[in-house]
């Protein structure tokens, strides 16, 4: 899957295009953006709002101290 809102800009595509190159993720809530629920803008502040979340909850992850395997 990848970007298929057909309510973005050619502007807004790049950007949720590149969002999914970049983190290797789809970008969410593209069906809210066609319904009119979300404008382009909103649904990014989410997805990066989703995206910084996960990767606290990753770098959370307790590391064993030892360097063997």
């Amino acid at each position: 899957m990848s970007t298929y809102a057909k309510k973005l800009s050619k502007k807004w595509r790049k950007c949720f295009e590149e969002f999914k190159a970049r983190s290797g993720l789809d970008p969410m809530y593209q069906d809210d953006i066609d319904s009119g629920q979300m404008t382009p803008r909103e649904a990014w502040d989410m997805n990066l709002s989703w995206l910084r979340d996960w990767t606290e909850e990753i770098c959370r992850i307790e590391i064993p101290t030892e360097e063997t395997t």
